[in-house]
């Protein structure tokens, strides 16, 4: 099993079981993968099917001719340039983003959950990949959402410089997901 459902209907992949109190189905949800990994995998996964269906998106709207470029000459014979937006981008194109930076920012917070169950730590509300907002925040932002993993892990993560100016792509991707979260996106 991959993720998903098992064979008896439970779900896994549920970082830290943070389902609603549903009494069974809640004690379903908080089945997890062992395998360090896997959850994000296919977090991944999704995600790469979401790009696929992004692309598809964006060709189908390349299609219909959204735009025309005019060329206007000017009183002293430079040239200006003008897009028409001649038909809306499609909303399914934002949505489909979204999705996709979600499911990979979701990925890097399973991966977070998991490194703290393989030191014997407890997941809590605050466990999740660590991404702060400055170079100096790095130590303690790791330290509240890695808290309970090894040092080991946490120097890892520490390596991948999670902030703005030190590894721009993770910071984008949090900012990203915020933004989307937030309907801004």
């Amino acid at each position: 099993m991959r993720g998903g459902q098992s064979q008896d209907g439970a779900l896994s992949g549920v970082c830290g079981g943070f389902a609603p109190n549903t009494g069974v189905v809640q004690e379903r949800l908080l089945i997890v993968s062992t395998k360090i990994g896997l959850g994000s995998e296919i977090k991944i996964d999704r995600a790469i099917e979401h790009i696929h269906a992004l692309r598809r998106e964006i060709e189908a709207y390349l299609a219909g001719s959204p735009y025309r470029i005019e060329t206007i000459e000017t009183s002293d014979g430079a040239l200006s340039y003008i897009v028409r937006i001649d038909m809306e981008l499609s909303p399914r194109i934002s949505a489909v983003l979204g999705d996709a930076i979600h499911n990979l920012r979701s990925a890097l917070d399973i991966l977070a959950c998991d490194l703290v169950r393989s030191a014997g730590g407890t997941v809590t509300k605050n466990t999740s990949f660590p991404i702060a907002s400055a170079e100096k925040d790095v130590k303690s932002v790791i330290g509240n959402k890695l808290c309970g993993a090894s040092r080991a892990a946490q120097s890892e993560v520490r390596a991948m410089n999670p902030f703005p100016g030190g590894n721009d792509n993770l910071a984008l991707l949090s900012r990203l997901d915020n933004l989307e979260k937030h309907n801004q996106l």
